[in-house]
Protein backbone atom coordinates (compact mmCIF):
# COMPACT_ATOMS: atom_id res chain seq x y z
CA UNK A 1 0.00 0.00 0.00
CA UNK A 2 1.07 3.57 -0.65
CA UNK A 3 0.64 6.89 1.13
CA UNK A 4 -2.56 8.90 0.70
CA UNK A 5 -2.26 11.07 -2.40
CA UNK A 6 -4.74 13.63 -3.72
CA UNK A 7 -5.18 13.18 -7.44
CA UNK A 8 -4.14 16.74 -8.14
CA UNK A 9 -1.99 17.36 -11.20
CA UNK A 10 0.23 14.39 -12.05
CA UNK A 11 2.62 17.01 -13.43
CA UNK A 12 2.47 20.69 -14.23
CA UNK A 13 3.68 22.64 -17.22
CA UNK A 14 4.57 26.27 -17.75
CA UNK A 15 2.98 28.34 -20.49
CA UNK A 16 6.34 29.66 -21.61
CA UNK A 17 7.82 26.13 -21.79
CA UNK A 18 5.15 23.46 -22.49
CA UNK A 19 7.78 20.96 -23.68
CA UNK A 20 8.69 19.87 -20.16
CA UNK A 21 6.64 18.60 -17.21
CA UNK A 22 7.50 19.40 -13.61
CA UNK A 23 6.89 17.95 -10.15
CA UNK A 24 4.13 20.00 -8.40
CA UNK A 25 5.99 19.61 -5.09
CA UNK A 26 9.61 20.51 -5.87
CA UNK A 27 9.46 21.84 -9.45
CA UNK A 28 11.93 19.18 -10.66
CA UNK A 29 11.90 18.60 -14.41
CA UNK A 30 10.28 15.13 -14.60
CA UNK A 31 10.77 14.86 -18.35
CA UNK A 32 14.52 14.67 -17.80
CA UNK A 33 14.26 11.99 -15.12
CA UNK A 34 15.33 8.58 -16.31
CA UNK A 35 12.41 6.27 -17.02
CA UNK A 36 9.71 8.93 -16.79
CA UNK A 37 6.71 8.52 -19.07
CA UNK A 38 3.56 10.66 -18.68
CA UNK A 39 1.47 7.58 -19.51
CA UNK A 40 2.57 5.81 -16.30
CA UNK A 41 -0.17 5.35 -13.66
CA UNK A 42 2.15 6.87 -11.05
CA UNK A 43 5.66 8.24 -10.79
CA UNK A 44 7.99 8.76 -7.82
CA UNK A 45 9.88 11.99 -8.32
CA UNK A 46 13.60 11.24 -8.28
CA UNK A 47 14.29 14.67 -6.79
CA UNK A 48 12.00 14.88 -3.75
CA UNK A 49 10.66 11.31 -3.52
CA UNK A 50 7.02 12.38 -3.76
CA UNK A 51 4.65 9.91 -5.36
CA UNK A 52 2.59 11.52 -8.09
CA UNK A 53 -0.67 9.95 -9.24
CA UNK A 54 -1.70 10.26 -12.87
CA UNK A 55 -5.05 12.18 -12.88
CA UNK A 56 -6.29 9.95 -15.68
CA UNK A 57 -6.53 7.07 -13.20
CA UNK A 58 -10.21 6.36 -12.61
CA UNK A 59 -10.44 5.27 -8.98
CA UNK A 60 -13.14 5.71 -6.34
CA UNK A 61 -10.83 7.26 -3.77
CA UNK A 62 -7.63 9.25 -3.65
CA UNK A 63 -5.48 6.48 -2.14
CA UNK A 64 -2.91 4.76 -4.34
CA UNK A 65 -2.90 1.07 -3.48
CA UNK A 66 0.41 -0.48 -4.56
CA UNK A 67 1.21 -4.21 -4.63
CA UNK A 68 3.64 -5.05 -1.83
CA UNK A 69 5.52 -7.48 -4.08
CA UNK A 70 5.66 -6.16 -7.65
CA UNK A 71 4.68 -2.48 -6.97
CA UNK A 72 1.91 -2.53 -9.58
CA UNK A 73 -0.88 0.01 -9.09
CA UNK A 74 -3.84 -2.04 -7.83
CA UNK A 75 -6.43 0.73 -8.36
CA UNK A 76 -6.36 0.18 -12.12
CA UNK A 77 -6.77 -3.60 -11.99
CA UNK A 78 -10.10 -4.92 -13.21
CA UNK A 79 -12.56 -5.54 -10.36
CA UNK A 80 -10.36 -3.95 -7.69
CA UNK A 81 -12.35 -3.48 -4.49
CA UNK A 82 -11.15 -2.14 -1.14
CA UNK A 83 -14.07 -3.61 0.79
CA UNK A 84 -12.87 -7.22 0.89
CA UNK A 85 -9.75 -6.52 2.95
CA UNK A 86 -7.56 -8.58 0.61
CA UNK A 87 -6.78 -8.17 -3.07
CA UNK A 88 -4.80 -10.65 -5.18
CA UNK A 89 -2.60 -8.69 -7.55
CA UNK A 90 -3.51 -9.58 -11.14
CA UNK A 91 0.09 -9.00 -12.22
CA UNK A 92 2.08 -11.16 -9.78
CA UNK A 93 -0.57 -13.06 -7.80
CA UNK A 94 0.50 -11.72 -4.40
CA UNK A 95 -2.33 -11.27 -1.87
CA UNK A 96 -2.24 -7.72 -0.50
CA UNK A 97 -3.97 -6.65 2.71
CA UNK A 98 -6.23 -3.67 1.99
CA UNK A 99 -6.50 -1.74 5.24
CA UNK A 100 -6.67 2.05 5.46
CA UNK A 101 -5.12 1.95 8.93
CA UNK A 102 -1.91 0.79 7.27
CA UNK A 103 -1.65 3.70 4.86
CA UNK A 104 1.79 5.30 5.02
CA UNK A 105 1.99 8.91 6.04
CA UNK A 106 4.90 9.68 3.73
CA UNK A 107 6.86 8.35 0.81
CA UNK A 108 9.92 7.84 3.04
CA UNK A 109 7.88 5.67 5.37
CA UNK A 110 6.74 3.55 2.44
CA UNK A 111 10.28 3.13 1.11
CA UNK A 112 11.44 2.02 4.55
CA UNK A 113 8.61 -0.49 4.49
CA UNK A 114 9.78 -1.91 1.16
CA UNK A 115 13.23 -2.56 2.62
CA UNK A 116 11.82 -4.34 5.68
CA UNK A 117 13.13 -7.95 5.41
CA UNK A 118 10.18 -9.21 7.47
CA UNK A 119 7.57 -7.68 5.17
CA UNK A 120 4.94 -10.23 4.24
CA UNK A 121 5.87 -12.84 6.85
CA UNK A 122 2.76 -14.23 8.54
CA UNK A 123 1.93 -13.43 12.17
CA UNK A 124 2.38 -17.11 13.02
CA UNK A 125 5.92 -17.16 11.57
CA UNK A 126 6.78 -13.86 13.25
CA UNK A 127 5.80 -15.44 16.55
CA UNK A 128 8.18 -18.33 15.84
CA UNK A 129 10.93 -15.88 14.90
CA UNK A 130 10.47 -13.97 18.15
CA UNK A 131 12.09 -16.79 20.10
CA UNK A 132 15.43 -15.91 18.45
CA UNK A 133 16.67 -12.81 20.26
CA UNK A 134 19.25 -10.74 18.39
CA UNK A 135 22.65 -10.54 20.13
CA UNK A 136 24.90 -8.75 17.61
CA UNK A 137 25.55 -8.33 13.89
CA UNK A 138 28.33 -10.45 12.35
CA UNK A 139 31.23 -8.81 10.49
CA UNK A 140 29.37 -5.47 10.45
CA UNK A 141 26.72 -6.96 8.17
CA UNK A 142 23.13 -6.05 9.01
CA UNK A 143 21.90 -9.10 7.09
CA UNK A 144 23.85 -11.63 9.24
CA UNK A 145 22.97 -11.60 12.93
CA UNK A 146 24.00 -13.76 15.88
CA UNK A 147 20.82 -14.73 17.76
CA UNK A 148 19.99 -16.69 20.92
CA UNK A 149 17.09 -19.07 21.34
CA UNK A 150 15.37 -17.63 24.44
CA UNK A 151 13.98 -21.06 25.33
CA UNK A 152 17.22 -23.10 25.13
CA UNK A 153 19.93 -20.43 25.32
CA UNK A 154 21.56 -21.89 22.22
CA UNK A 155 23.20 -19.56 19.68
CA UNK A 156 22.27 -19.50 16.00
CA UNK A 157 22.91 -17.35 12.93
CA UNK A 158 20.03 -15.44 11.37
CA UNK A 159 20.40 -14.45 7.71
CA UNK A 160 18.20 -11.98 5.83
CA UNK A 161 18.39 -12.86 2.14
CA UNK A 162 17.10 -10.76 -0.75
CA UNK A 163 18.55 -13.12 -3.40
CA UNK A 164 18.11 -16.83 -2.83
CA UNK A 165 16.87 -20.23 -3.99
CA UNK A 166 14.47 -21.39 -1.29
CA UNK A 167 14.44 -24.97 -2.62
CA UNK A 168 18.15 -25.42 -1.82
CA UNK A 169 17.67 -24.30 1.79
CA UNK A 170 14.61 -26.52 2.12
CA UNK A 171 16.51 -29.53 0.74
CA UNK A 172 19.49 -28.99 3.05
CA UNK A 173 17.19 -28.55 6.04
CA UNK A 174 15.65 -31.96 5.29
CA UNK A 175 18.94 -33.54 4.11
CA UNK A 176 21.82 -31.93 6.05
CA UNK A 177 25.35 -32.22 4.65
CA UNK A 178 28.24 -32.79 7.05
CA UNK A 179 30.32 -29.69 7.78
CA UNK A 180 27.80 -27.31 6.24
CA UNK A 181 25.87 -25.32 8.92
CA UNK A 182 22.53 -27.04 9.49
CA UNK A 183 19.39 -25.11 8.52
CA UNK A 184 17.05 -24.88 11.52
CA UNK A 185 14.16 -22.79 10.19
CA UNK A 186 13.03 -20.96 7.05
CA UNK A 187 10.64 -18.01 6.88
CA UNK A 188 9.65 -16.35 3.59
CA UNK A 189 8.16 -12.90 3.22
CA UNK A 190 7.14 -10.77 0.26
CA UNK A 191 10.67 -10.34 -1.08
CA UNK A 192 13.06 -11.82 1.49
CA UNK A 193 13.99 -15.16 3.00
CA UNK A 194 14.90 -15.35 6.68
CA UNK A 195 17.11 -18.30 7.60
CA UNK A 196 18.00 -19.60 11.05
CA UNK A 197 21.06 -21.83 10.83
CA UNK A 198 23.57 -23.56 13.09
CA UNK A 199 26.18 -21.28 14.65
CA UNK A 200 29.67 -22.62 13.96
CA UNK A 201 32.36 -21.11 16.13
CA UNK A 202 35.89 -20.99 14.77
CA UNK A 203 38.38 -19.06 12.66
CA UNK A 204 37.98 -18.35 8.96
CA UNK A 205 40.82 -18.84 6.47
CA UNK A 206 40.52 -15.10 5.80
CA UNK A 207 41.38 -14.41 9.45
CA UNK A 208 44.27 -16.90 9.35
CA UNK A 209 45.70 -15.26 6.22
CA UNK A 210 45.71 -11.88 7.97
CA UNK A 211 48.65 -13.24 9.99
CA UNK A 212 50.55 -14.61 6.98
CA UNK A 213 50.55 -17.42 4.45
CA UNK A 214 49.63 -20.98 5.43
CA UNK A 215 52.22 -23.82 5.41
CA UNK A 216 51.83 -26.32 2.57
CA UNK A 217 50.73 -29.29 4.72
CA UNK A 218 48.16 -27.14 6.49
CA UNK A 219 46.84 -25.67 3.22
CA UNK A 220 46.50 -29.18 1.75
CA UNK A 221 44.60 -30.34 4.85
CA UNK A 222 42.14 -27.45 4.52
CA UNK A 223 41.73 -27.99 0.78
CA UNK A 224 41.04 -31.71 1.22
CA UNK A 225 38.42 -30.83 3.83
CA UNK A 226 36.68 -28.48 1.40
CA UNK A 227 36.81 -31.12 -1.33
CA UNK A 228 35.23 -33.67 0.99
CA UNK A 229 32.25 -31.36 1.51
CA UNK A 230 32.05 -30.52 -2.19
CA UNK A 231 32.16 -34.19 -3.09
CA UNK A 232 29.00 -34.71 -1.03
CA UNK A 233 27.25 -31.66 -2.51
CA UNK A 234 28.28 -32.63 -6.04
CA UNK A 235 27.15 -36.23 -5.54
CA UNK A 236 23.54 -35.42 -4.63
CA UNK A 237 20.82 -36.71 -7.01
CA UNK A 238 20.82 -33.16 -8.39
CA UNK A 239 24.23 -31.68 -7.52
CA UNK A 240 24.42 -28.39 -5.64
CA UNK A 241 27.08 -25.92 -6.80
CA UNK A 242 28.29 -23.63 -4.02
CA UNK A 243 29.63 -20.87 -6.35
CA UNK A 244 31.21 -18.73 -3.62
CA UNK A 245 34.24 -20.54 -2.20
CA UNK A 246 36.64 -17.97 -0.75
CA UNK A 247 38.69 -17.48 2.44
CA UNK A 248 35.86 -15.86 4.43
CA UNK A 249 33.56 -18.81 3.70
CA UNK A 250 35.93 -21.48 5.00
CA UNK A 251 36.04 -21.97 8.78
CA UNK A 252 38.17 -24.15 11.05
CA UNK A 253 36.66 -25.09 14.39
CA UNK A 254 38.47 -25.66 17.69
CA UNK A 255 38.43 -29.38 16.83
CA UNK A 256 40.16 -28.56 13.53
CA UNK A 257 37.13 -29.46 11.43
CA UNK A 258 36.76 -27.68 8.11
CA UNK A 259 33.35 -26.07 7.51
CA UNK A 260 31.96 -24.58 4.30
CA UNK A 261 29.77 -21.54 5.01
CA UNK A 262 27.36 -19.32 3.11
CA UNK A 263 25.28 -21.09 0.46
CA UNK A 264 23.47 -17.86 -0.40
CA UNK A 265 24.22 -18.00 -4.14
CA UNK A 266 24.30 -21.78 -4.50
CA UNK A 267 22.36 -23.27 -7.40
CA UNK A 268 21.22 -26.65 -8.64
CA UNK A 269 23.35 -28.10 -11.41
CA UNK A 270 21.47 -28.00 -14.72
CA UNK A 271 23.66 -29.60 -17.44
CA UNK A 272 21.31 -28.46 -20.19
CA UNK A 273 21.89 -24.77 -19.39
CA UNK A 274 24.35 -22.83 -21.54
CA UNK A 275 24.59 -19.83 -19.21
CA UNK A 276 23.85 -18.87 -15.61
CA UNK A 277 20.58 -16.96 -15.23
CA UNK A 278 22.30 -14.64 -12.76
CA UNK A 279 26.03 -13.98 -12.95
CA UNK A 280 27.14 -14.12 -9.34
CA UNK A 281 30.31 -14.87 -7.41
CA UNK A 282 33.36 -13.19 -5.90
CA UNK A 283 35.92 -11.49 -8.15
CA UNK A 284 39.10 -13.57 -8.69
CA UNK A 285 37.50 -16.67 -7.15
CA UNK A 286 34.57 -16.92 -9.58
CA UNK A 287 35.18 -19.17 -12.59
CA UNK A 288 34.81 -17.67 -16.11
CA UNK A 289 31.45 -19.39 -16.61
CA UNK A 290 30.03 -17.57 -13.56
CA UNK A 291 30.59 -14.27 -15.33
CA UNK A 292 29.18 -15.48 -18.65
CA UNK A 293 32.61 -15.98 -20.28
CA UNK A 294 31.90 -19.52 -21.40
CA UNK A 295 29.60 -21.59 -23.56
CA UNK A 296 28.41 -23.49 -20.50
CA UNK A 297 26.70 -22.62 -17.22
CA UNK A 298 28.13 -23.30 -13.76
CA UNK A 299 28.89 -26.94 -12.99
CA UNK A 300 30.60 -28.83 -10.14
CA UNK A 301 33.89 -27.93 -11.86
CA UNK A 302 33.05 -24.26 -11.15
CA UNK A 303 33.72 -24.87 -7.46
CA UNK A 304 37.05 -26.55 -8.26
CA UNK A 305 38.23 -23.37 -9.99
CA UNK A 306 37.61 -21.41 -6.78
CA UNK A 307 39.35 -24.11 -4.72
CA UNK A 308 42.45 -23.76 -6.93
CA UNK A 309 42.46 -19.99 -6.47
CA UNK A 310 41.99 -20.43 -2.73
CA UNK A 311 44.86 -22.94 -2.49
CA UNK A 312 47.24 -20.56 -4.26
CA UNK A 313 46.10 -17.73 -1.97
CA UNK A 314 46.73 -19.84 1.15
CA UNK A 315 50.25 -20.74 -0.02
CA UNK A 316 51.39 -17.37 -1.37
CA UNK A 317 48.97 -14.72 -0.10
CA UNK A 318 48.38 -13.81 -3.75
CA UNK A 319 46.37 -14.87 -6.78
CA UNK A 320 48.24 -16.85 -9.47
CA UNK A 321 48.47 -13.82 -11.78
CA UNK A 322 50.47 -12.08 -9.03
CA UNK A 323 52.50 -15.00 -7.69
CA UNK A 324 52.35 -18.72 -8.38
CA UNK A 325 52.80 -21.41 -5.74
CA UNK A 326 56.08 -23.29 -6.02
CA UNK A 327 56.80 -26.98 -6.46
CA UNK A 328 54.55 -29.79 -7.66
CA UNK A 329 51.48 -28.22 -6.09
CA UNK A 330 51.47 -25.51 -8.77
CA UNK A 331 50.76 -28.19 -11.39
CA UNK A 332 47.67 -29.15 -9.38
CA UNK A 333 46.51 -25.55 -8.98
CA UNK A 334 47.02 -24.88 -12.69
CA UNK A 335 44.82 -27.89 -13.48
CA UNK A 336 42.12 -26.57 -11.13
CA UNK A 337 41.98 -23.12 -12.74
CA UNK A 338 41.99 -24.26 -16.35
CA UNK A 339 39.67 -21.97 -18.34
CA UNK A 340 38.07 -25.08 -19.85
CA UNK A 341 35.85 -26.45 -17.08
CA UNK A 342 35.94 -29.96 -18.57
CA UNK A 343 39.71 -30.15 -18.02
CA UNK A 344 39.53 -29.38 -14.28
CA UNK A 345 39.58 -32.05 -11.58
CA UNK A 346 36.53 -33.38 -9.83
CA UNK A 347 36.58 -33.03 -6.02
CA UNK A 348 37.58 -36.71 -5.70
CA UNK A 349 40.39 -36.38 -8.26
CA UNK A 350 41.74 -33.31 -6.51
CA UNK A 351 41.88 -35.14 -3.18
CA UNK A 352 43.88 -37.93 -4.87
CA UNK A 353 46.34 -35.45 -6.38
CA UNK A 354 46.85 -33.79 -3.00
CA UNK A 355 47.35 -37.18 -1.36
CA UNK A 356 50.04 -37.95 -3.95
CA UNK A 357 51.84 -34.71 -3.10
CA UNK A 358 51.73 -35.53 0.60
CA UNK A 359 53.05 -39.06 0.03
CA UNK A 360 55.81 -37.87 -2.28
CA UNK A 361 54.40 -39.58 -5.38
CA UNK A 362 53.95 -36.22 -7.06
CA UNK A 363 57.64 -35.38 -6.98
CA UNK A 364 58.09 -36.77 -10.47
CA UNK A 365 55.69 -34.06 -11.66
CA UNK A 366 58.01 -31.17 -10.79
CA UNK A 367 58.17 -29.31 -14.09
CA UNK A 368 60.81 -27.23 -15.80
CA UNK A 369 58.73 -24.15 -15.00
CA UNK A 370 58.83 -25.08 -11.31
CA UNK A 371 62.62 -25.27 -11.41
CA UNK A 372 62.89 -22.07 -13.45
CA UNK A 373 60.79 -20.25 -10.85
CA UNK A 374 63.17 -21.45 -8.14
CA UNK A 375 66.25 -20.44 -10.14
CA UNK A 376 64.96 -16.87 -10.34
CA UNK A 377 65.72 -16.54 -6.62
CA UNK A 378 68.96 -18.56 -6.41
CA UNK A 379 72.31 -16.79 -5.95
CA UNK A 380 75.68 -18.32 -7.05
CA UNK A 381 76.42 -19.18 -3.41
CA UNK A 382 73.24 -21.30 -3.25
CA UNK A 383 73.98 -23.46 -6.31
CA UNK A 384 75.25 -26.36 -4.23
CA UNK A 385 72.18 -26.37 -2.00
CA UNK A 386 69.89 -26.13 -5.03
CA UNK A 387 71.50 -29.11 -6.78
CA UNK A 388 71.39 -31.19 -3.62
CA UNK A 389 67.79 -30.32 -2.74
CA UNK A 390 66.50 -30.98 -6.26
CA UNK A 391 68.74 -33.86 -7.22
CA UNK A 392 65.80 -36.20 -7.82
CA UNK A 393 64.22 -33.73 -10.25
CA UNK A 394 67.31 -32.97 -12.35
CA UNK A 395 67.53 -35.00 -15.53
CA UNK A 396 70.82 -36.20 -16.92
CA UNK A 397 71.59 -37.26 -20.46
CA UNK A 398 68.79 -39.25 -22.05
CA UNK A 399 66.27 -38.51 -19.27
CA UNK A 400 66.27 -34.81 -20.16
CA UNK A 401 64.28 -35.38 -23.37
CA UNK A 402 61.68 -37.54 -21.60
CA UNK A 403 61.04 -35.02 -18.82
CA UNK A 404 60.94 -32.11 -21.23
CA UNK A 405 58.55 -33.89 -23.60
CA UNK A 406 56.18 -34.77 -20.73
CA UNK A 407 56.35 -31.24 -19.31
CA UNK A 408 55.25 -29.69 -22.62
CA UNK A 409 52.41 -32.18 -23.09
CA UNK A 410 51.24 -31.61 -19.52
CA UNK A 411 51.16 -27.84 -20.03
CA UNK A 412 48.86 -28.40 -23.01
CA UNK A 413 46.70 -31.04 -21.28
CA UNK A 414 47.51 -33.61 -23.97
CA UNK A 415 47.90 -37.29 -23.12
CA UNK A 416 50.78 -39.45 -24.31
CA UNK A 417 48.50 -42.22 -25.56
CA UNK A 418 46.81 -39.71 -27.87
CA UNK A 419 50.21 -38.73 -29.28
CA UNK A 420 51.05 -42.36 -30.02
CA UNK A 421 47.73 -42.83 -31.82
CA UNK A 422 48.12 -39.70 -33.94
CA UNK A 423 51.70 -40.58 -34.82
CA UNK A 424 50.78 -44.14 -35.77
CA UNK A 425 52.97 -46.01 -33.29
CA UNK A 426 52.03 -48.47 -30.56
CA UNK A 427 52.10 -47.31 -26.93
CA UNK A 428 54.87 -49.80 -26.16
CA UNK A 429 57.12 -48.64 -29.00
CA UNK A 430 56.29 -44.96 -28.49
CA UNK A 431 57.09 -45.20 -24.78
CA UNK A 432 60.49 -46.76 -25.51
CA UNK A 433 61.29 -43.97 -27.99
CA UNK A 434 60.31 -41.15 -25.63
CA UNK A 435 62.10 -42.61 -22.60
CA UNK A 436 65.03 -43.36 -24.94
CA UNK A 437 65.04 -46.96 -23.80
CA UNK A 438 65.15 -47.49 -27.55
CA UNK A 439 67.05 -44.75 -29.37
CA UNK A 440 65.91 -43.84 -32.86
CA UNK A 441 67.81 -42.04 -35.58
CA UNK A 442 64.55 -41.25 -37.34
CA UNK A 443 64.28 -37.46 -37.01
CA UNK A 444 60.88 -37.47 -38.73
CA UNK A 445 59.44 -39.70 -35.99
CA UNK A 446 60.48 -37.19 -33.30
CA UNK A 447 59.05 -34.39 -35.43
CA UNK A 448 55.73 -36.23 -35.76
CA UNK A 449 55.57 -36.85 -32.01
CA UNK A 450 56.19 -33.16 -31.31
CA UNK A 451 53.76 -31.88 -33.95
CA UNK A 452 51.03 -34.24 -32.69
CA UNK A 453 51.62 -32.72 -29.25
CA UNK A 454 51.02 -29.19 -30.64
CA UNK A 455 54.61 -28.13 -29.88
CA UNK A 456 55.67 -24.66 -31.01
CA UNK A 457 58.72 -24.33 -33.28
CA UNK A 458 60.87 -23.37 -30.28
CA UNK A 459 59.59 -26.39 -28.34
CA UNK A 460 60.25 -28.69 -31.30
CA UNK A 461 63.79 -27.40 -31.67
CA UNK A 462 64.52 -27.87 -28.00
CA UNK A 463 63.17 -31.43 -28.12
CA UNK A 464 65.27 -32.24 -31.18
CA UNK A 465 68.35 -30.82 -29.50
CA UNK A 466 67.77 -32.84 -26.32
CA UNK A 467 67.36 -35.97 -28.45
CA UNK A 468 70.68 -35.23 -30.16
CA UNK A 469 69.21 -34.24 -33.52
CA UNK A 470 69.50 -31.17 -35.71
CA UNK A 471 66.98 -28.39 -35.15
CA UNK A 472 64.56 -27.14 -37.81
CA UNK A 473 66.51 -24.81 -40.09
CA UNK A 474 64.79 -22.08 -42.10
CA UNK A 475 67.32 -22.38 -44.98
CA UNK A 476 66.27 -25.99 -45.60
CA UNK A 477 63.17 -26.00 -47.82
CA UNK A 478 61.54 -29.00 -46.14
CA UNK A 479 62.17 -27.61 -42.66
CA UNK A 480 60.86 -24.21 -43.77
CA UNK A 481 57.55 -25.79 -44.86
CA UNK A 482 57.22 -27.52 -41.47
CA UNK A 483 58.00 -24.27 -39.64
CA UNK A 484 55.32 -22.44 -41.66
CA UNK A 485 52.75 -25.16 -40.90
CA UNK A 486 53.45 -25.14 -37.16
CA UNK A 487 53.47 -21.35 -36.98
CA UNK A 488 50.01 -21.44 -38.56
CA UNK A 489 48.90 -24.03 -36.01
CA UNK A 490 48.60 -26.84 -38.55
CA UNK A 491 49.20 -29.92 -36.41
CA UNK A 492 47.38 -32.44 -38.61
CA UNK A 493 50.15 -34.68 -39.98
CA UNK A 494 48.10 -35.50 -43.06
CA UNK A 495 47.74 -31.81 -43.95
CA UNK A 496 51.45 -31.20 -43.40
CA UNK A 497 52.25 -34.12 -45.73
CA UNK A 498 49.94 -32.60 -48.33
CA UNK A 499 51.81 -29.29 -48.02
CA UNK A 500 55.21 -30.98 -48.40
CA UNK A 501 54.02 -33.10 -51.31
CA UNK A 502 52.61 -30.03 -53.11
CA UNK A 503 56.12 -28.56 -53.08
CA UNK A 504 57.72 -31.80 -54.28
CA UNK A 505 59.31 -32.46 -50.88
CA UNK A 506 59.55 -35.70 -48.89
CA UNK A 507 56.55 -36.24 -46.59
CA UNK A 508 56.83 -37.06 -42.90
CA UNK A 509 54.92 -40.34 -43.22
Amino acid sequence: MKDKNKKAPFVKTYANDPTYEFCPRCDANLTLQRGFDPRLPYWVCLSCGEMLINPSINAEDDIAWICDKCEALLNTQKGFDTNNGIWKCLKCGYENIINESEIYSSQDEYLRHLKDPYRGISDEDMLKLSRYREEKVVDNRDDVVLVKDVETGKLYIKKLLASYDKSIYKYLMDNPVDNVPKIVAIFEGASNLVIIEEYVEGTTVDEILSSGVIPTERAIYITKGICGILNELHSLPTPIIHRDIKPSNIMLTENDEVYLLDINIAKWYAPEESDDTRHMGTVNYAAPEQAGFSLTASSPKTDIYAVGMLLNMMLTGCFPKEKKAEGPIWRVIKHCINLDAKKRYSATELIKELNDIQSGKAMKHKTTDDLNNMLDNISPRQIGDYLKENKQYLAEGEKAFYYYFKDVLESKNIKLKDIYYLTGVTETYGSKIITMEKHTKNRDLILKLCISGHFTVDEINRALKLYGMSELYAKVARDACIIIAVNNRIFDLYKIDELLDSQGLKTLS
